[in-house]
């Protein structure tokens, strides 16, 4: 029978915490601090905060490759121009062109609620501001919430985009800092967040909303995921996420579909989670002490 991350994960983490074997390999004040660990919340936290930090960078993504402003940024004549939101029906995008000067400002506004086609519920505004075209290598997008949630999760704090240009597989590359971030969740409890993402661009970037519509001008989007992210879980546990094998996320999957990455506090790996070969689904493989037990994704 399937169960929940959160669940699995705890029992996981449980069995390598009571483990005599791996009890040798760690002092005593790392035993002591283990014992007090609410595995659960830090699953369940760890999870929130992965999602999250991808979306805001979905969002802001969506909007600058296939917005159909993206074409006219840098022309002097737009001033000011508004648009409806690619990924929305009721989220109004406008661009300030600075007069045809970098930088220029994006705003997203999903105004009191503005629901995507996946379901997603999307409140207030994200702020966008390039120093370049965002397909020119160097460009860097400072990125800044207002008032901004997502299905009732406040989120504070900023995002920085930057275009590292092409590598070594002629495909663009873009670091994704979070800083100072926070999680606000709808029930109360407040979840930090730092990460280094690099994110490369696979496939789809010959494409556009405007040019092939939303199936394959959008949805053939994929990137490899490669980095960390820390923070503090809501009931103060320390906590860190490295990526193992780079995450593979297509645009319009809900989910991770490829990669693996693992989890260690107080500086021991508790467990490590393999999302699989490719294909689209909510399954994914947790691995710990020599066990792999299938577990959905919520």
């Amino acid at each position: 029978m399937k169960t929940s991350i959160s669940s699995i994960l705890l029992m996981a983490i449980l069995t390598l915490s009571l483990g005599s074997c791996q009890k040798d390999k760690i002092d005593d004040k790392d035993k002591d601090k283990n014992e007090n660990i609410n595995y659960e919340t830090l699953a369940e936290d760890a999870a929130i905060s992965e999602k999250l930090s991808e979306d805001l960078f979905k969002v802001v993504d969506e909007e600058s490759k296939n917005g159909k402003y993206s074409d006219e940024v840098g022309k002097t004549d737009l001033g000011v121009v508004q648009y409806k939101s690619v990924q929305d029906s009721c989220a109004i995008v406008t661009i300030n062109t600075n007069g045809g000067n970098f930088p220029m400002t994006l705003t997203i506004d999903f105004g009191s609620g503005c629901t995507d086609y996946y379901g997603v519920e999307r409140k207030g505004k994200v702020i966008a501001e390039f120093t370049d075209n965002y397909r020119n290598a160097g460009a860097k997008v400072n990125v800044s919430v207002e008032d901004y949630y997502v299905n009732d999760y406040k989120i504070e704090g900023t995002k920085t985009i930057t275009n590292n240009g092409r590598n070594g597989n002629n495909n663009l590359t873009f670091s994704v800092e979070d800083n100072n971030v926070r999680f606000i969740k709808p029930g109360g409890g407040v979840i930090t967040w730092e990460s280094e993402r690099t994110n490369e661009w696979t496939e789809g970037e010959g494409t556009t909303f405007w040019t092939h519509g939303w199936e394959d001008g959008v949805c053939d989007d994929i990137y490899l995921i490669t980095g960390w992210g820390e923070g503090v879980t809501s009931d103060g546990q320390d906590y860190r996420l490295d990526v193992v094998d780079p995450l593979q996320k297509d645009v319009c999957c809900l989910w991770v579909n490829k990669g693996s990455i693992k989890y260690t506090v107080n500086n021991q790996e508790l467990a490590t989670l393999d999302y699989g070969d490719g294909t689209c689904d909510f399954n994914a493989n947790l691995n710990y002490n020599g066990n792999s037990i299938v577990i959905i994704i919520k």
